[in-house]
């Protein structure tokens, strides 16, 4: 199914859900990086596909819905329908919500396939489905290559998922350094925080597994103990924002609680923050901590997935266990709130191992050696 090596070479992704999230603003990044050499189909499972408003307009990218979901069989021969009329020269999967298409290019001959996991939703934040584990055994070691992001999700990959050694690539996410340099503007004036408060904020969507319940929770108790003016920011939105309002008015917080909505170029958020906080029940290797580091900004948070190898050693005192939250996430917060010689430190180391180890250009490399090593 290989195309002349002179039309753009074609490559079909499959989504679970293309919503601007990680994995979707990442791959977003590639494509544009990939440039016009390359062509690009995107289906997303749910048919959900606000995330294409974040692709580059120059692009060769064509939205595709998805075929209906109906009994396993039926949904199976739709998808290998549509992958040999859609003929692409490489298959990109993503998460478990993609299996089905991972199991019908695995029912094909000759299509290279990339099967990416990312994390966990909070279904199996604390424990695994064993049908998946099983699914996963079955299906992934017969993948030409399985991309995780973490070395936390590639320990599970070979041990739990029995995914050979020589399949599995572990690709740290990488960021646009330039975008976040710490110097430019912040959100405070549009949000009506005075300059002198201390600012906690975190960016991401607002859904179970983030636990932004706890992240209230801990600022609240923060706050009871700091003489600190803080305020706490979430840049992003979802399903659990209505219930987060209502909880920062039972805690007392609301007046110092803002909801910056989803932002398209989240560089301003980060410069708005003088802790960056992740509260989350599962992450793997979030990109937004990366984009916080890479602005300088101290890190806090739970202990989860890379969490705490992804940050430089001066903030290893800051991700905490999840056992001992919200009373640990509250007194880290207060102590960097209450030191601003620590933050700036600790910004600093963070920046430095952004800029060292977590580039786009570095990641990039990996990703496109990869694509090619597979269809040519």
């Amino acid at each position: 199914m290989a195309a002349p090596t002179t039309e753009p070479r074609h490559v079909l992704h499959v989504f679970a859900t293309f919503v601007p999230a990680g994995p979707q603003t990442r791959t977003a990044g590639v494509l544009a990086a990939l440039g016009t050499s390359w062509r690009h189909t995107i289906v997303a499972m749910d048919n959900r596909t606000t995330a294409s408003e974040i692709l580059a307009d120059e692009l060769d990218v064509t939205i595709r819905d998805c075929p209906p979901k109906a009994g396993l069989f039926t949904t199976l021969r739709a998808l290998r329908g549509m992958i040999e009329e859609l003929q692409p020269d490489l298959v990109c999967t993503y998460n478990w919500g993609s299996i089905e298409t991972v199991m019908a290019v695995r029912s094909l001959t000759g299509v290279p396939l990339i099967h990416h996991e990312e994390g966990f939703g909070p279904e199996e934040a604390s424990s695994f489905f064993k049908r998946r584990i099983w699914m996963r055994r079955f299906l992934l070691k017969r993948v030409p290559a399985v991309v995780v992001p973490s070395h936390n999700l590639g320990a599970i990959a070979k041990q739990l998922w029995k995914v050979p050694t020589r399949q599995l690539h572990i690709i740290a996410n990488g960021v646009d350094l330039g975008r976040f340099d710490p110097k430019g503007g912040d959100l405070r004036n549009e949000l009506g925080i005075p300059e002198t408060a201390v600012v906690v904020g975190s960016v991401g969507h607002l859904r179970p597994e983030k636990n932004y319940a706890r992240l209230l929770a801990a600022f609240a108790e923060a706050k009871q103990t700091c003489a600190e003016d803080l305020h706490l920011v979430l840049v992003g939105d979802g399903v659990c924002e209505e219930e987060l309002k209502q909880l920062g008015h039972d805690l007392g917080i609301s007046e110092v609680l803002h909801f910056a909505g989803f932002r398209e170029d989240t560089a301003d958020s980060y410069r708005t923050f003088d802790v960056f906080c992740l509260s989350s029940d599962t992450e793997q290797m979030p990109i937004s901590l990366v984009e916080a580091m890479a602005t300088g900004v101290a890190p806090v948070g739970t202990d989860v997935g890379d969490i705490k190898i992804m940050v430089p050693d001066q903030s290893a005192e800051d991700i905490v266990a999840l056992a001992e939250c919200p009373g640990a996430l509250a007194g880290r917060i207060a102590a960097l709130a209450s030191d601003p010689e620590a933050r700036r430190r600790k910004g600093g180391a963070a920046q430095k191992k952004a800029t060292l180890e977590y580039s786009f250009e570095s990641m990039l490399e990996v990703y496109k050696s990869l694509y090619e090593g597979l269809i040519f």
